[in-house]
């Protein structure tokens, strides 16, 4: 379904619960939420790559090669990564929502979503789209 007026969107991301959906407009890499009852679009701002966390609450992506993260009514917006590290394509949470998999900064890299802590995954160099799964 194309809904904007300019750009594509793309890489669609739904909500645990299933009533709305994070998807990126390209030209411009904007990240949007869509209420898949209402048509209601609401820009979030810059982003793309996005995932929801498993309770809904938060939705994690990349802007300006850092990892943000948003509620979904475009409030709280801010830095979860540590500035610098070259995020690119591919993010994922953990089961429990504490850690982010993301993908650049040299390798995979586990983000801890409370502190920023992160840990880079030896011998990942150039693996892209990383996904959790869990036991």
């Amino acid at each position: 379904m194309v809904i904007g007026e300019t750009g594509l969107e793309v890489a669609p991301s739904p909500s645990p619960d299933g009533i709305r959906l994070a998807l990126t407009r390209t030209g411009g890499d904007v990240l949007f939420v869509l209420d898949l009852a209402s048509g209601t679009l609401l820009d979030v701002g810059p982003g793309h790559s996005s995932a929801w966390r498993p309770q809904g609450d938060e939705i994690a992506f990349v802007t300006s090669g850092e990892i943000w993260a948003v509620r979904p009514d475009g409030s709280n917006r801010r830095r979860v990564s540590q500035a610098g590290r070259g995020y690119s394509l591919g993010i994922d949470w953990s089961p429990d929502g504490a850690w982010l998999v993301a993908a650049g900064g040299g390798g995979l890299g586990l983000i801890q979503f409370a502190t920023g802590k992160t840990i880079t995954l030896a011998f990942t160099a150039g693996w892209v789209a990383p996904s959790w799964k869990p036991r």
